[in-house]
């Protein structure tokens, strides 16, 4: 055992009696205690005490109790024993004091010498597999050296032996190169090519998210599909309308439109139409006029109204004048019988816009022109309101809101599925009910393939052949 435990083994061995023995009332256990015999004060006090006791024993067999020199005799007593049991408690406390220190040194000793066991066992492991490695080092040596040993004599025996090796033939120059191969490389390119081309034209197709086929309507906007309207190739003189001059594909295409619209609208009564479309430039006014003149056709009387009062284009259509239309007839600067005028289509009237107002959507929103459409519904079998696009003025809401039914107009392969979305909910929020969507200018010449469910160039043929019978 190293000497600083040992010391402090032998310090606590020495105040143990003390801080584990009797308490201080057993004085006489406390008096075998080595550190109280050899303090010099307690056994002066002790002498003294035992003195004081002697002379109270012979003054108790003369003197009462309470004689003064009996009470002096008691009192100097009962301090000598007061001195002795405090400087006893001095003692203790300190050898107390002493047993704790000794006892907090060997419990750090002791821990450090469980320290320095574990070390000690730790480098006799690690020196264990030291020794370990060692050997393993010194057979893999001999191994290597063998190793070498047998290299160096396989060499030398290579180097002795005959070479049966001999020239059949010389090597010739090849008259094609083996690499590259220009044919493979031309159909691998040709068939990477092809792949990459049907990939890249898939991508597109599925990166438009424009409009281009009925069920595309169907599908995103969820609307009813009306009819589509082929983009006219050929040139006709003004505005292409039914009575105009224009092909029999084209007429045929808005009186599909025509029939589906009737039968979407059973309702008795007069219909009142609002034509709408998402944005400028989609042919809502085109298909308005031409749907209007359809209508006509069939012998019922239709008013077919200009309420786009910021970009008006009826009066243009039908070749005749902007006022008195209207906004003139909204705020009372003309009557109905001036304003409204008959075409030379048959059964056909037209309200132009009349004079561009700086505040058309609440003269579109007023009383006035609600109270206006239901007095010519007494006199009209359909009433066809041309009004602005959705999306650029709250116009078509107002008048969406008014009307008996609305008819959205969608340019094909212009408009997004976003933006033709959106205007769909603007119109539901305004309480319109969307009757259907006409899908306007399909380039049927370029795109009959991807039409072809919808429409084949056997249908121009029999419009064709059947006008020119009749």
């Amino acid at each position: 055992m190293p000497c600083p435990l040992k010391s402090a083994r032998t310090s606590s061995c020495r105040s143990w009696p003390i801080s584990t023995g009797p308490g201080q009332s057993d004085r006489t256990a406390l008096d075998t205690v080595p550190a109280i015999l050899a303090n010099q004060f307690v056994q002066q006090q002790k002498s003294e005490l035992a003195e004081l006791q002697r002379q109270q024993a012979q003054l108790s067999d003369k003197l009462g109790d309470k004689h003064p020199d009996m009470v002096k005799n008691r009192h100097a007593i009962q301090t000598a024993e007061a001195k002795i049991q405090g400087e006893i408690a001095k003692v203790v406390e300190s050898m107390k004091h002493d047993y704790q220190t000794a006892l907090t040194q060997e419990q750090s000793l002791m821990h450090a010498l469980d320290q320095q066991k574990a070390d000690a066992l730790a480098l006799n492991r690690k020196g264990i597999g030291y020794g370990a490695l060692q050997r393993d080092a010194a057979s893999n040596r001999q191994i290597f050296e063998a190793l070498m040993q047998r290299t160096k004599e396989t060499g030398i025996s290579g180097a002795l032996k005959t070479s049966n090796i001999r020239v059949v033939d010389n090597a010739e120059t090849p008259r094609v190169p083996a690499s590259p191969n220009k044919l493979a490389n031309m159909m691998l390119a040709f068939i990477g090519g092809s792949v990459l081309a049907v990939a890249l034209v898939f991508f597109f197709e599925y990166a438009d998210n424009r409009i281009k086929s009925p069920n595309e309507i169907k599908a995103h906007l969820g609307l009813p599909f009306l009819g589509m309207i082929p983009s006219l190739t050929d040139q006709v003189e003004g505005t292409p309308l039914l009575d105009n001059g224009v092909n029999a594909g084209f007429a045929e295409a808005f009186r599909m439109v025509r029939t589906n619209l009737v039968f979407s609208t059973v309702d008795n009564g007069t219909q009142s139409i609002c034509i709408t479309s998402s944005g400028p430039g989609e042919g809502k006014t085109l298909v308005g006029s031409n749907l209007a003149v359809a209508l006509g056709q069939t012998g019922q009387r239709v008013l077919l109204i200009d309420a786009d009062m910021r970009r008006p284009r009826v009066h243009e259509v039908f070749e005749m004048a902007q006022e008195p239309g209207l906004s003139n007839l909204l705020v009372g600067d003309t009557k109905t019988a001036e304003a409204v005028k008959q075409t030379r289509s048959k059964g056909l009237w037209v309200l132009p816009a009349g004079r561009i107002p700086p505040n058309p959507a609440e003269l579109l929103g007023s009383t006035r022109f609600k109270d206006f459409v239901t007095t010519v519904g007494q006199h009209f079998d359909w009433v066809v309101i041309d009004s602005p696009p959705v999306m650029a003025v709250a116009d078509a809401a107002v008048i969406a809101n008014i009307a008996s039914g609305v008819v959205f107009v969608v340019g094909a392969e212009m408009t997004s599925r976003t933006v033709a979305r959106t205007a769909v909910e603007q119109l539901a929020n305004a309480r319109g009910r969307v009757i259907g969507a006409v899908l306007n200018r399909v380039d049927l010449d370029n795109n009959a393939y991807y039409y072809s469910q919808y429409y084949r160039r056997q249908y121009g043929e029999y419009y064709t052949s059947t006008s020119a019978s009749a």
